[in-house]
Formats: C-alpha cells, sequence, structure tokens
C-alpha cells in the first residue's frame, strides 16, 4: 500500500475503524513531508530560514481555499492535534554542512 496516497490510506483505516493505523499513516505523512520540506529549507542559507518559513506559510495559508470542507476539516483536526514534531538537527546540521561544501567546489 505504500504507493497509495496518504489520504486514501487514512480514510481506509478510519473506515476500518484502526487508530493504530491511521495514526501510523499520519505519522508516515509527517515523517516523509518533513524531510521533503526541510530539503527544500536547506537550499538555501541559514540567514535566509525566516524567509522560507513566511514562505511556506504564505503558500499554506494560499492552498486553503482551494480545497473541500472535509479538507479544510482535516487540516484544522490534524494541526489541532499536533504539538510537536521532532527534527534531527545533528542530521540538519550534517546536511546543511555538506551542501554548503558541494557549493564551495
Amino acid at each position: 500500500m505504500k504507493g497509495m496516497p496518504y489520504s486514501i490510506r487514512l480514510m481506509l483505516a478510519q473506515m476500518a475503524g484502526n487508530n493504530k493505523e491511521a495514526s501510523r499513516v499520519v505519522d508516515e505523512c509527517f515523517v516523509t513531508m518533513t524531510k521533503k520540506f526541510l530539503a527544500i529549507a536547506h537550499e538555501y542559507d541559514s540567514v535566509d530560514l525566516p524567509l522560507v518559513i513566511a514562505t511556506m506559510q504564505i503558500a499554506a495559508s494560499a492552498m486553503m481555499p482551494i480545497l473541500s470542507d472535509s479538507g479544510r476539516e482535516l487540516v484544522e483536526n490534524l494541526v489541532s492535534h499536533t504539538h510537536t514534531i521532532t527534527v534531527d538537527l545533528s542530521e540538519m546540521r550534517r546536511q546543511a554542512s555538506q551542501n554548503n561544501e558541494e557549493e564551495e567546489r
């Protein structure tokens, strides 16, 4: 089921009454997407991080109107129930250092 969209996997787990699987799907999604968003952030100099974050927030806000009511409800539910996302700072620094070394070559 890995190739199936997260939303479909989440819906199927919820329809089956499998809350553990639903939570696992959300966790997997957040981990995967967070890594991708951090990779994008690493493409910029660290002094530009406020601009990167502002751009991500503005883009997210701009996309909200295109969601259906149930999509917006899902976003609000996920955001209100997510208290932390852990970022491995040593890995983040390693990747940033690696990117800087590649740019210097």
